[in-house]
């Protein structure tokens, strides 16, 4: 099964959608790979817990990542998200890590991904509201960002994995996907008028060029 046409032919769009078909593959067979060696790898600022690419291909085409303007990931670590999401947006990975900022910046690099950068900050204390999107796969808790958030951040914060505490963020969307559950949270000040906590759409079965399954 191949991905579904969503668009004319001869679209920029359906252009785009090409490109990210043909790195889809690229990407996952080069960094699943990896998983094994760097699970729970110790850094500067917490563990490093990479992302599976499989699941965030689906989230991110549930979620139209090809809509918002700018994402952040949150603790980018090796790069991947932001890899992944620079097919959709322009998208950014904040991490602390000198060595992981230098990996990613070197993968960027290797796939010729334009619309991919990294800064080495902490992102518990980086200025957020340039972004309309932040990603964020979570080892810990994190009350000091929920609390900033909450205060008045116009964008949205998707979440993938069990490890986060909401505090007064509200929730408006929910994805059932193959490893791990996600949720979409924006502020309480931007909740009104959208369905809280509203489950999203059964994850379709989606396939890449090169015959790898998702």
């Amino acid at each position: 099964m191949t991905l579904p046409a969503r668009t004319s032919p001869g679209s920029p769009t359906a252009e785009a959608d090409r490109l990210r078909r043909s790195h889809f593959a690229w990407l996952v067979s080069t960094f699943e790979g990896r998983d094994s060696l760097a699970v729970g790898r110790p850094t500067s600022a917490g563990l490093f817990l990479p992302s599976p690419l499989k699941d965030l291909i689906r989230l991110f085409g549930l979620i139209g990542l090809e809509n918002y303007s700018r994402m952040a990931d949150l603790g980018s670590g090796d790069g991947r998200v932001v890899l992944l999401a620079s097919l959709y947006t322009s998208a950014e990975g904040l991490e602390a890590d000198p060595r992981l900022v230098a990996i990613a910046r070197a993968w960027s690099l290797f796939f010729g991904l334009k619309q991919a950068s990294f800064k080495q900050t902490d992102f518990t204390a980086a200025e957020l509201d340039g972004y309309d999107l932040l990603f964020i796969y979570p080892d810990k808790p994190l009350g000091s960002l929920v609390e900033k958030l909450a205060r008045g951040f116009k964008g949205r914060l998707l979440v993938y994995g069990p490890f986060f505490s909401a505090g007064d963020l509200v929730e408006i969307a929910r994805f059932d996907l193959e490893i791990h559950q996600a949720r979409l949270f924006v502020a309480p000040g931007l909740a009104s008028g959208q369905l809280q906590g509203q489950k999203a759409q059964a994850v379709p079965d989606l396939a890449v060029e090169g015959g790898l399954t998702l």
